[in-house]
């Protein structure tokens, strides 16, 4: 390779360099190609220092080939940007998340929903059949072929005839016009009864439902005002859906290794392991996070080296208790990480009152509503609605060349409003500290996609 050749090489910027991974080898990451390769430290530093001249002909040409390496920024800047226009226009599948009422039968203490015990944390009859004119006006597009309904909270199933008749009207409709859906039930899971599920829903139909940790911990903390214990029922409305043909999607808290195996063991004692249509996710509940997913950021990160160690001694003791073939397991770091789907058209969540919101952690906050449902089901949108819409890191110089580009797009639209004050503001939300950590993990374990 000519040296006019090379001088004409940049190191791309989209490169993220995390080192000794494995033993003093480091990895690289191109946020363009999605491209993870081993470095020794001879790479690593020319890369680093933008000596290209100290690579070898042929390590120069595998790098360009893998975008570390690159002739023109602005070629990759444009394949990001296409990229992020395709995230941002209309998918084929739409999502609505529906909170027929704000009230809860249980008072759990880290909870971050907002309730009510008045009437008008109901869904009334005429709102009810406004959100199904909303939902078939954004299906009646020959482009949009599933959607997926979820019912949440509050607890939906306080206000099940609600459900149940939205989700017939909604069936109905989406059948006549040859189109897929699929129903989701957010539940505390303590109202289920032989009655909740006849007759069926008229779709496929998922439960997910909550367990907090081991038996003697839930009966702690998912309890209602008078401390009752709910760990039993809980357990039977998971058996009696299950007989009913509803597919059980289960999170399971635990804060370590030992909290999560007598978790496990609890769940197996009650017969929830031999349950053939069962998953489950780990998760974990404190007061950092309800800050931090309501937009108002907290102190201290959420993956922290603490907290990725605790995660993987979790993930240890699921695979030791045989409960593999069960678990969703996320991965750590996706090497191609796509926009999040409530910053994307067609994806609504609409309050009891019917309200539009983009996420729906933040529905009850005036501060996030985007619209309402109209009599007819049109919408009308407010300014916050298109300036979400509008929203594009390439409009920010610090972001658009950015090495954190490719996985964070800008930030949350939700946290850059909490901090910010603006939903156009970019939000960081600590990705330059937490993303080398993640990558690591997941490079150790096994655990990206």
């Amino acid at each position: 390779m000519s040296q006019a050749r090379v001088a004409e090489m940049r190191v791309s910027p989209y490169n993220i360099i995390v080192e000794k991974v494995f033993g003093d080898t480091g990895v690289i990451y191109n946020g363009v190609t999605g491209t993870i390769l081993r470095i020794q430290p001879r790479v690593r530093e020319a890369i680093r220092s933008g000596r290209i001249e100290l690579l070898t002909p042929g390590e120069r040409a595998d790098f360009e080939s893998k975008g570390i390496l690159t002739r023109c920024i602005e070629t990759q800047k444009d394949s990001l940007r296409k990229l992020y226009e395709h995230m941002k226009s209309p998918w084929p599948q739409c999502t609505f998340v529906i909170s027929p009422t704000s009230k809860c039968n249980l008072a759990c203490p880290y909870c971050y929903e907002r309730s009510t015990d008045d009437d008008a944390g109901l869904m009334s009859r005429e709102i009810a059949g406004r959100t199904v004119k909303f939902i078939c006006n954004n299906m009646d597009d020959p482009e949009r072929h599933t959607a997926a309904l979820k019912f949440y909270g509050g607890e939906p199933l306080l206000a099940l005839d609600t459900c149940r008749q939205i989700a017939s009207d909604v069936a109905g409709w989406m059948q006549a016009h040859s189109k897929k859906i699929s129903f989701w039930i957010q539940t505390n899971g303590t109202l289920i009864d032989e009655k909740t599920f006849c007759p069926p829903f008229p779709e496929r139909t998922y439960l997910e439902a909550t367990v907090d940790g081991p038996k003697k911990k839930h009966d702690r903390t998912r309890t209602n005002d008078r401390k009752d214990p709910t760990y039993e029922r809980v357990i039977r409305g998971i058996h009696t859906a299950a007989e009913h043909g509803v597919r059980i999607i289960l999170r399971v808290n635990a804060h370590s290794g030992r909290e999560m195996a007598e978790a496990l063991d609890d769940l197996d004692e009650h017969g929830v392991k031999a349950i053939e249509e069962l998953s489950f996710y780990d998760g974990q509940v404190s007061g950092a996070f309800s800050k931090w997913i309501k937009g108002t950021g907290c102190q201290g990160k959420i993956e922290s080296a603490e907290h990725m160690e605790t995660v993987v001694g979790i993930r240890r003791v699921i695979a030791e208790k045989g409960w593999t073939d069960k678990y969703q397991s996320f991965p750590f770091f996706r090497a191609e990480r796509g926009l999040c789907h409530f910053a994307r058209p067609g994806n609504y969540s609409i309050d009891a009152a019917g309200n539009l919101y983009l996420c729906s952690f933040q529905m009850g906050d005036e501060n996030y509503r985007v619209g309402v449902i109209e009599e007819d089901g049109t919408a009308s949108f407010s300014e916050s609605y298109f300036e979400i819409m509008r929203r594009s890191p390439f409009d920010h110089e610090k972001c658009s060349e950015c090495a954190y580009l490719p996985q964070c797009w800008g930030g949350c639209f939700a946290k850059a409003f909490g901090k910010h004050g603006s939903f156009s503001a970019p939000e960081c939300d600590g990705i330059q500290d937490t993303l080398g950590l993640l990558m690591r993990t997941a490079l150790v374990e096994g655990a990206y996609a």
